[in-house]
């Protein structure tokens, strides 16, 4: 893809799609991830 994106022209639109959907993604990660430990801290917290 890259390639064809250096060819027309639109290679900071390729790097701007790639960080956004890297962005999302770790975003995303982190809040399962919170979601996870709050859930594993809360079930620690109750049986102790």
């Amino acid at each position: 893809d890259i390639l064809w994106y250096q060819g027309v022209g639109f290679l900071s639109t390729f790097w701007k799609r790639l960080m956004l959907g890297l962005s999302v993604r770790g975003v995303a990660a982190l809040m399962a991830a919170s979601v996870v430990f709050a859930n594993l801290w809360w079930v620690a917290r109750h049986l102790g």
